[in-house]
This record gives C-alpha cells, sequence and structure tokens, in this order.
C-alpha cells in the first residue's frame, strides 16, 4: 500500500501536563555546611509539581574548595559524618514538597557546581551515603528516583573508582527502603555490583551481563541481590 496522508491534530501538544516522565523539570540546589540551617525562603520556593533537587555536601569534605576574591582555592569544608542541622535542612525541603503534593529526584555530591572532583575518603563518603540513605526512607511518596551521585564532578560518578560505586550503591540499598529507587552513572557500575564485571571483560563489554546469561539469572536469584532487582537503575548526566 502507498503512503497515505494523515490530519493529525498536535493543538495539544503545549499543555502543561501533570507528567514527571516528560524529561524536563526545574532543578534547585541546596548547599549544606555544618551547623548551618537553611532559610528555604531565601534559598528559594519548592514551587513545581515536580523538582530536581541536588544536594552540595561539600561542606562536609577536607577536599573540597572554592575560589576566593583573589582566585585562589581555600577550603569550604571539613570531613566528618552529616550534622542533624544539616539532615533536617534535607528534611525541610523534602517536607515543603509533600506539603505541595509534588515528587522530586535527588542527587546528593560534594561539587553540584562542576569545578572538580571534590569528594572525601571513602570511608566519609559511604558514612553520608548510609545517613540519606536512612533519611531518603521516610519519603518514599515524595522521592521518585534517586540518582545516587556522591563522586566526581556534579555527581556524575566519573572519579573514585567502579569499587567504590558498587560499594556505596550496596551502602544505600542496604539503608533504604524498599520504595526507594536508586540509579547509578554507568551499568558497569551494575554489572560489578552483580558480580559480572570479570577481570578478562573489556571496559564496557561483560559476556555475562545480558538477561539470556545463566549467571546473569543466578544473580538476579540469589539472596544478596533478588531483593534489590527492581530498585536498581541508571541515570545519564
Amino acid at each position: 500500500a502507498g503512503l497515505v496522508e494523515q490530519n493529525l491534530d498536535y493543538s495539544d501538544h503545549l499543555q502543561e501536563l501533570h507528567n514527571p516522565a516528560r524529561g524536563t523539570t526545574h532543578h534547585k540546589g541546596f548547599y549544606l555546611r555544618p551547623g548551618k540551617a537553611l532559610d528555604l525562603k531565601s534559598n528559594g520556593t519548592v514551587y513545581n509539581d515536580f523538582m530536581r533537587f541536588l544536594i552540595d555536601l561539600g561542606g562536609f569534605s577536607s577536599n573540597a574548595w572554592e575560589k576566593d576574591a583573589s582566585g585562589n582555592k581555600v577550603s569550604r569544608g571539613v570531613s566528618q559524618p552529616l550534622d542533624d542541622i544539616s539532615l533536617n535542612n534535607v528534611r525541610s525541603a523534602l517536607d515543603s514538597l509533600r506539603r505541595r503534593g509534588g515528587a522530586c529526584t535527588i542527587r546528593a555530591s560534594y561539587d553540584i557546581d562542576c569545578r572538580g572532583s571534590q569528594d572525601p575518603d571513602i570511608e566519609t563518603t559511604l558514612i553520608h551515603t548510609k545517613q540519606l540513605a536512612e533519611l531518603y526512607s521516610d519519603y518514599e511518596d515524595v522521592i521518585h528516583f534517586v540518582e545516587l551521585g556522591m563522586f566526581g564532578t556534579c555527581g556524575e560518578m566519573t572519579t573514585g573508582g567502579q569499587d567504590n560505586h558498587a560499594k556505596a550503591l550496596q551502602t544505600f540499598l542496604e539503608n533504604s527502603s524498599d520504595g526507594i529507587k536508586v540509579g547509578v552513572r554507568s551499568p558497569q557500575v551494575v554489572a560489578l555490583w552483580m558480580g559480572l564485571k570479570d577481570p578478562y571483560s573489556t571496559w564496557h563489554v561483560f559476556p555475562d551481563f545480558r538477561a539470556d546469561s545463566e549467571r546473569f539469572r543466578d544473580s538476579t536469584r540469589s539472596e544478596r541481590y533478588a531483593k534489590y532487582m527492581d530498585r536498581v537503575g541508571l541515570y545519564n548526566d
């Protein structure tokens, strides 16, 4: 049959639909500092049905820096657990969104301004990961998806090594509730976490990281992974 011209109507394509899966939303960043409470009004109002929250943890990393008026790098943090005031700042933002009936994706890192990697040591990173996982568990109705972040420029998981990324993923899963879904930056991390990234594998090809692989099926059925498989995904930049 030949092609038939169709009279398609696109008149509704600009309508504002409450549909977070469309892929576009508003971003908001929060900078956590030891002992400093955030004024959400001065920090910007949480006003949309669907938001993307970016949490900066640089105040809790000894490797975090910023530039002073002369252009010199100066320290802006000390590696230590997140304090109650900072955790309550995150709760306040999520509570505000909850009151408005909204939802969000959320990513924490030590460098939301993309200056360069500012991660602390891995022990501190895992402590922060556990603290946030526990906090997020109280907001299953608000948090649509967690972008794990925690490593590299902008939280894009470009530093720290994939072994540490897998450790952080496991730490997050163990300390968050079943309704919280989390993504990592690359499938390589998922393969490593599942025990399917072997030494003989190339950087991007893992023979057993396929749904039809017997090793893949064994991993998804194992006690270690089965309870988490429907919670793990990926995120892009």
